[in-house]
């Protein structure tokens, strides 16, 4: 079952909607048997709402990433060799040993294409930086800073082999090997992050953003989710499925992982007998308080006894506050 990389919702291409009447599309691919509208395979997520036709048209090749710039990152495995082959083979005795060159080969190979595989990864961390706090440098500093150890490294190298030109100390030919190996390490992180880091902007403009980019959508989900789950716990109980609705009292992201603390009223219309022996109809309330990471996915549902409108902190969409959401179960 696919994934969408919006919200991290798992879907069937069945279950996807239309763009402009927001109804199931089917096995359909073109077109929408409800509204009529030629959709040029346009596809929406049904958890989010985002187009995952865009990500389905995204298919990124190692060879293709190399060839769109992406063999800046593999230019020290190449000058390692080249060094190895016509610089260190000709020496007899040197400082150098050969499994210097073999590990900084190595991991070279491994680093250049251990980012690649995370170009997602590090596409989402990118994203969540801008929106909570993120421990760990940026992926610019990463690069700067990486680029600066390899020069640095590297620069500590031939300082060594100056000064122990005829080594004699196996001690010596390890310590050059790991300081050697290290700079190819720094040198193919910079510049494996580079042309990355260019894809990404460009994938940026093609694909949706995240969902816990956007609070107010993100809102709706948590909501949705939470309707479902109250009417799927008490369709048994009550054998009946009396009309919803949910007013968020208030809304708040969390600093530290992205996540949205909601409290929403319930309230629904039941049946009670009034003093008259007659039948009315009365509004009851219930508050709950939700807790989801920045994904929606909810972490906790829970009475609460807290029914004052609490601050919302800064940067939260004061739109969102108070609202009316109509839950799944009406």
């Amino acid at each position: 079952m696919p994934t969408c990389r919006t919200c991290q919702g798992e879907y069937t291409h069945q279950e996807c909607v239309c763009p402009a009447c927001g109804q199931k599309l089917g096995r359909s691919v073109n077109l929408c048997h409800k509204c009529g509208l030629e959709t040029g395979g346009q596809r929406l997520c049904p958890r989010c709402k985002s187009d995952v036709s865009a990500w389905g048209r995204e298919s990124l090749s190692l060879g293709r990433f190399v060839a769109k710039g992406g063999f800046l990152g593999l230019l020290p495995t190449l000058a390692a060799v080249i060094l190895w082959i016509f610089v260190w083979g000709p020496q007899n005795n040197s400082i150098h040993h050969p499994i210097g060159s073999i590990v900084g080969i190595i991991l070279s190979l491994l680093i250049f294409y251990t980012l690649f595989s995370s170009r997602y990864s590090l596409r989402e961390r990118t994203w969540a930086s801008a929106i909570y706090h993120v421990p760990g440098p940026s992926l610019r500093s990463i690069s700067t800073g990486s680029m600066l150890i390899g020069l640095t490294l590297m620069v500590t190298a031939v300082t060594l082999y100056l000064l122990w030109e005829t080594p004699t100390h196996f001690s010596q030919k390890l310590i050059f090997a790991l300081v050697y190996a290290s700079a190819y390490v720094g040198f193919t992180t910079a510049l494996t992050l580079t042309p990355l880091g260019g894809y990404l902007a460009r994938l940026n403009e093609r694909v949706p953003q995240p969902i816990f980019v956007h609070t107010d959508r993100l809102l709706e989900i948590v909501v949705q989710t939470a309707a479902r789950t109250l009417k799927e716990k008490r369709e048994p109980e009550e054998g009946s499925d009396a009309p919803r609705k949910f007013e968020v009292v208030d809304v708040s992201r969390s600093p530290t992982d992205g996540g949205i603390r909601v409290l929403v009223r319930e309230c629904r219309f039941v049946q009670q007998v009034g003093h008259d022996s007659g039948i009315r109809l009365q509004w009851t309330e219930g508050t709950w308080a939700i807790d989801a990471d920045r994904w929606g996915r909810i972490r906790s549902l829970m009475p609460s006894v807290n029914k004052r409108p609490m601050s919302l902190p800064l940067g939260t969409d004061e739109s969102l506050h108070p609202r009316l959401l109509s839950g799944s179960s009406s």
